[in-house]
């Protein structure tokens, strides 16, 4: 142990004796007297002792866990059920818990803290056995102390328990007993900590009861329309948005969450951060992200996202020179033309869909051109026949082909797929609707020497069945 900082009351041959007791033990000789004797030591009204009987549990911990220090390591360690099991049994817990709650001295809180909450690595049936014994309540205490070394480990230590495997029983108990105003008090000291700590208790998976997150919701709202640091907002709206956008149908939870953004006027200050912030990437790809989310929503819900003056700036964005944000543009767009009400709203502003064409005739990238054919795949599903026509005369079947020629040198196999498919969709839309189109963009898909191009990708074994399923056509 390189360093070991101790209480200003012990003096320096109590601090050479307590490192001489740390120093000699090994984990390979651990039995059940010697935690017993911890457990002693734990108990004590000595500090020196209680130190000494700290550090011990903490150098095993470190050396178990194969771990050099708190809290940083800590996403690194293992799961080691056995050490865990063994420290629960001889009934240490308690011990910790109550040094904790009587704060005895900065450091021996601070260690108590530590070490359980690496115990939290164990099993769900550990962490649950851990927080029966008051955990939440012992840091909640630290979060209110007016010592500020012991708040902020109290901070790190809810933000290290929220993000341990087993950590959903620790969220809904914390968010349930309403701890997070704690957090809350402390924004002005640590924002990017309490930000970092309500993201890792808001966002478990399957997703947190929207009334046990909504005050937490309503604080990162407040943040997102007050703060000026682009750093900042950037997490915030990540808390807001979740780690996962759900498929729909959504549940209640995201539906009301969804309302929430709605109900706050947040879209309103996204099209003003999309404004003043247009080189912002990093910013512009969550606040995409999470109009994707709320674009999951009802259709009523849907409907006002559209009517906020989002797609102007989108528009803008299609432009931009970022791959990541131009992808996030794509992805939206999708989403958009998943819902006729989308495809309708695209359909009457007509620029857009000028601008999708207009990449697609140069896009070259598999990703981006995957994105592209959904999106037109989801027009040509969901328009009308008329809606389509408007995309044959901007030259969609001309582009369609040339793609196709353009990717048999490259072996963009799903690329290739997807594209047949889009022509099937396009020809089985007029085909049993309007004979007279459907033979007119036969003719234009033949002239454009379609049937080559699909006849030269007969190569790639995996097309041959669609490929002739649309040929027979």
């Amino acid at each position: 142990m390189d360093e070991y900082i101790v209480d200003d009351r012990i003096n320096e041959q109590d601090r050479n004796y307590l490192l001489s007791q740390v120093d000699s033990i090994h984990t390979i000789y651990i039995t059940r007297e010697h935690i017993q004797s911890i457990k002693s030591q734990l108990n004590s009204e000595d500090y020196v002792t209680i130190h000494i009987a700290l550090q011990k549990l903490l150098r095993l911990i470190f050396l178990e866990f194969h771990i050099e220090n708190f809290p940083l390591d800590l996403d690194e360690a293992g799961n080691q059920y056995h050490f865990t099991q063994f420290i629960i049994q001889n009934n240490i817990i308690q011990s910790l818990i109550h040094l904790i709650q009587v704060q005895y001295s900065i450091q021996s809180t601070i260690d108590s803290t530590q070490i359980l909450i690496c115990l939290l690595c164990g099993t769900s049936q550990q962490v649950e056995l851990i927080l029966q014994q008051g955990l939440i309540s012992s840091l909640s205490l630290m979060l209110q102390s007016n010592i500020d070394l012991i708040a902020f480990t109290g901070l790190v230590a809810v933000l290290q328990a929220a993000k341990i495997r087993h950590s959903k029983p620790f969220c809904k108990q914390f968010l349930n007993n309403q701890c997070e105003e704690y957090i809350f008090k402390r924004y002005q000291k640590e924002p990017e900590f309490c930000l970092k700590t309500l993201y890792s208790l808001c966002t478990k998976k399957p997703s947190m009861k929207f009334e046990l997150i909504k005050s937490s919701l309503l604080f990162i709202i407040d943040k997102i329309h007050k703060e000026n640091k682009i750093g900042i907002i950037t997490k915030c709206i990540c808390i807001v948005t979740g780690k996962w956008i759900p498929l729909p149908p959504l549940k209640e939870n995201h539906l009301k969450r969804i309302q929430l953004l709605l109900d706050t006027n947040v879209m309103a200050r996204f099209v003003q951060l999309m404004k003043i912030n247009e080189s912002e990437y990093e910013l512009l790809q969550v606040i995409l992200t999470n109009l994707i989310f709320v674009l999951s929503g009802t259709d009523q819900q849907f409907q006002f996202v559209l009517k906020q003056g989002i797609m102007r700036q989108v528009q803008k964005l299609l432009d931009c020179k970022d791959n990541a944000t131009f992808h996030r543009c794509l992805a939206f767009l999708v989403q958009i033309t998943n819902k006729s009400l989308g495809v309708s709203y695209l359909f009457e502003q007509k620029t857009i869909i000028q601008i999708i064409i207009r990449i697609y005739s140069v896009e070259q990238k598999e990703f981006a051109l995957l994105k592209i054919v959904s999106i037109f795949e989801n027009l040509i599903l969901l328009g009308d026949i008329e809606q389509v026509q408007s995309l044959i005369d901007q030259q969609l079947i001309k582009i369609i082909i040339k793609n196709l020629r353009l990717n048999l040198n490259q072996d963009n196999v799903q690329v290739n797929c997807k594209t047949v498919e889009l022509l099937q969709s396009i020809f089985t839309k007029v085909r049993n609707i309007n004979k007279e189109k459907y033979e007119k963009w036969k003719e234009e898909f033949i002239k454009f020497e379609g049937i080559q191009a699909l006849t030269s990708l007969k190569s790639q074994t995996e097309q041959i069945f669609s490929i002739n399923e649309f040929l027979n056509t």
